[in-house]
């Protein structure tokens, strides 16, 4: 098993269920945040999906054909379409990551880092994580049940689809 493909599996996978649970939402609620969080829940997807391309702009030096910018709050299916193209760009990106080899410059935060595919990657993992928990949080507090994307979910949808 090739578990770093394994594990964008799983990120692909738990980030298209929620969009897709979020279509289903009324819209006011995707416009709502509760305390503890900094944006609404369709911010925080289209903050999610934007920093994807960055990341992947970062690691393959190639600009996303449609940028999201900064603050900018797009429409549910557009977010799932974009996503979907950066799912695919991860996956091609993967079978190449090995013979990348990038620094990153030093920002006001953090020194340079070099080896910097290692850790862009292991962000988008985590950044995914981290925001799509911050989003079922939300959902939860606003009373919505969201959907259950953790890692046993994902397993029996992808490898046990039978069950």
């Amino acid at each position: 098993m090739d578990h770093l493909r394994e594990l964008f599996r799983y990120h692909e996978w738990a980030t298209i269920q929620l969009i897709d649970y979020c279509r289903l939402q009324a819209e006011n609620l995707l416009s709502e945040h509760v305390i503890g969080t900094d944006r609404s829940i369709l911010h925080t997807l289209t903050h999610l999906v934007g920093t994807e391309q960055w990341y992947l702009e970062l690691l393959s030096g190639e600009p996303a054909a449609d940028s999201i910018q900064r603050g900018e709050a797009l429409a549910l299916p557009d977010l799932r379409q974009r996503f979907a193209r950066l799912s695919e760009r991860w996956g091609a990106l993967l079978e190449r990551i090995d013979h990348i080899d990038l620094t990153l410059p030093a920002t006001e935060w953090r020194p340079a880092i070099a080896h910097g595919q290692n850790v862009l990657v292991l962000q988008a993992i985590q950044h995914g994580i981290d925001h799509r928990a911050q989003i079922c949080t939300t959902l939860q507090v606003l009373g919505a049940e969201p959907p259950i994307i953790d890692g046993w979910f994902y397993w029996s949808a992808a490898h046990q689809p039978d069950r």
